[in-house]
């Protein structure tokens, strides 16, 4: 039987067939003998099963991790959720008992580069009426093989804060206690946004604890509110660069299809009417501000009349506002109130729609004015116009098509969509940077009394998390 240089080349790499350990052991010494010099054996030529590519042996090895790490997202979720995290603005006491919670994490982890980078956002709390400075920021990095100075990062940016759960008479157990049945856990903030914490962190620790070093940094940042999203990038712009990619994991659908490329521009509307307090006996006929608050709510819908109705990445691309807060002045339930505010969200998609939106409500509460025989005041409490969509062709985009095509296997091609929520994702749009907003989540269940997450999903987005990062399609990992 005659062997041929490359079978050696195979045993050498320690490759070799269980069969082929059967041939007598001196025989394959005085084959081996007879070779000659490395330096002209054939090249070496790896079987399939074996990463071919460089990168992709420690690739492999982050997702061999992810596949067993059930129990420790578990850990994380039932940390996260044991720690309230609700803003100032909505009666909270805000985030940085979490915050605390994952520096320390991140730090016990090895992750290189741990960084607190907390604003100063006076917000005062509506049930409390006390007012907090500190709402903190989290940076954290794991270098790729050129650093930071040189190589590119793929950004990946998550939110602290959670809604209120709301009455808790509508919770089945404690919002601030991790509910476990199967693959499904409970709990506030579980999906939205723990769930993409989770999976980063996974990522981030098995880089740290196996020494391994990617091409391009991995970054995570983990902001309070949007505003401090605003302070990091103001704080750190030396580490934010165009040449970077960026992922927000704030926005998905359930088979993990949809990325968002835009999202809509919102305005906040404060209206107040002004009538007369009278006993409820008398109270018929006019200068009631409570009924003419409540006629504006019904005809709200016409505000969305005579604008475009057609966008090709929004399914809902008319103009709206949403009634989402009222509150009457002091009385009894005998007493017809003199006063009656109530709040609106308005979402949009073109800047100059929200100028028609805000003298639409104007108008409309001036026609209330003549019928209900009262007066109207109208504050803007919130106004962002909204950023360019980012580009399809963009190289975020497209790397993360190919990570979820890998990563999902057998699902269809990521569908390119518009969202009608507004998250960090807007604030890189607004400085020209192109960024997807994607995650494995179901939009349905955001604020939702026993909010819901998959452990399955956890595990999905750190594989396309993963597969971003190693992916080796992607031009260069250096900065020009």
């Amino acid at each position: 039987m005659k062997l041929s240089p490359e079978y050696f080349t195979f045993y050498r790499a320690g490759f070799i067939s269980e069969n082929m350990r059967k041939i007598p052991a001196l025989l394959l010494t005085a084959c081996l003998l007879a070779l000659p010099d490395s330096g002209t054996t054939a090249p070496l030529s790896l079987p399939r099963s074996l990463p071919e590519r460089p990168g992709m042996a420690a690739l492999q090895t982050v997702l061999r991790d992810l596949a067993g790490k059930r129990m420790e997202i578990l850990s994380i979720q039932r940390e996260l959720v044991n720690r309230p995290a609700i803003g100032p603005e909505a009666g909270g006491r805000g985030e940085e008992d979490k915050a605390n919670w994952l520096t320390a994490y991140l730090a016990e982890k090895g992750v290189p580069m741990v960084e607190r980078l907390d604003s100063v956002d006076r917000v005062q709390s509506l049930e409390s009426g006390s007012a907090r400075d500190v709402r903190p920021n989290i940076l954290a990095v794991h270098p790729g093989r050129h650093g930071l100075e040189k190589g590119r990062t793929l950004w990946i940016v998550c939110h602290m804060h959670v809604a209120h759960p709301g009455p808790p008479e509508l919770w089945q157990g404690s919002p601030w206690k991790l509910r476990v049945e199967g693959n499904t856990i409970y709990g506030r903030g579980v999906m939205d946004n723990y769930q993409s914490i989770t999976a980063a962190l996974l990522l981030l620790e098995s880089l740290s604890r196996n020494k391994l070093t990617p091409d391009l940094n991995l970054g995570l940042v983990l902001h309070a509110q949007n505003s401090g999203f605003r302070h990091v990038l103001q704080t750190r712009p030396d580490l934010f660069m165009a040449e970077d990619l960026y992922l927000v994991p704030d926005f998905g659908s359930p088979d993990g299809m949809a990325v968002s490329l835009a999202e809509k521009g919102f305005l906040w509307l404060k209206l107040t009417f002004h009538g007369e307090s009278r006993h409820a006996s008398e109270g018929r006929g006019r200068f009631s501000a409570l009924a003419a608050g409540a006629e504006l709510i019904h005809r709200l819908p016409e505000l969305g009349r005579d604008f475009p109705g057609q966008d090709e990445l929004f399914a809902d691309p008319v103009p709206a506002c949403t009634p989402t807060q009222a509150a009457t002045s002091p009385g009894g339930i005998n007493s017809v109130a003199s006063s009656y505010s109530l709040h609106l969200d308005c979402r949009f998609i073109h800047p100059h729609e929200a100028e028609a939106l805000e003298e639409k409500t104007a108008a409309l509460a001036r026609s209330l004015e003549q019928e209900h025989g009262v007066k109207s005041e109208l504050a803007v409490l919130a106004r962002f116009p909204g950023a360019a969509p980012t580009p399809p062709d963009s190289e975020i985009v497209q790397a993360l098509r190919r990570a979820v095509g890998k990563a999902l296997p057998g699902t269809g091609p990521l569908i390119a969509q518009g969202s009608n929520t507004n998250t960090a994702a807007s604030i890189l749009r607004e400085k020209g940077l192109p960024v997807a907003a994607w995650a494995k989540i179901n939009p349905a269940n955001r604020q939702i009394a026993n909010e819901y997450a998959y452990i399955e999903d956890h595990l999905d987005e750190a594989r396309v998390f993963a597969r971003l990062l190693f992916d080796q399609e992607i031009p260069s990992a250096e900065r020009p």
